[in-house]
């Protein structure tokens, strides 16, 4: 769980201890805050960025691979998303296309925070899977940054 400031709820499901969950959180959450959390069943794990305010996902990412972690699923919000790929971070991506329109313009996206200006990531479909009625997307990151297509 990313949560820059500690806010995730001391009787969330996810601390259940049905599996080990770390908590990545920021030099902004208070000693006391993370000590809650992790006497609620969370691994707290602090990797603050340059501000201190927001979680550092790269140093973040570092920490799990030093605990053994060597693949991860990242579901997450427009913002989440956006961090990951502007940190270099994500080497594939599934994204579920439904059959009910969701939007407006001041909806979240698939990749919010300040966006892709310059340079854009570029993706390979590798594969399509019709699920009920809609389709999930999955593709690889390309390595080297130019469309292979």
């Amino acid at each position: 769980v990313v949560d820059s400031s500690g806010r995730t709820p001391l009787d969330a499901r996810i601390l259940d201890d049905a599996a080990t969950t770390y908590l990545l959180v920021s030099a902004e959450t208070s000693a006391e805050r993370r000590e809650a959390l992790a006497e609620a069943g969370a691994e707290v794990i602090v990797v603050g960025s340059n501000d201190g305010e927001r979680v550092d996902l790269a140093s973040g990412f570092d920490a799990l691979t030093d605990r053994g972690i060597d693949r991860l699923m990242v579901e997450g919000g427009g913002e989440v998303i956006f961090s990951c790929f502007a940190a270099g971070l994500v080497d594939e991506l599934h994204v579920y296309v439904g059959s009910m329109v969701i939007g407006g313009r001041d909806a979240p996206t698939l990749a919010d925070g300040t966006g892709f200006i310059e340079e854009f990531p570029t993706l390979d479909l590798v594969g399509t899977e019709r699920l009920d009625d809609g389709i999930a997307l999955s593709y690889e990151v390309a390595s080297d940054g130019s469309d292979s297509s």
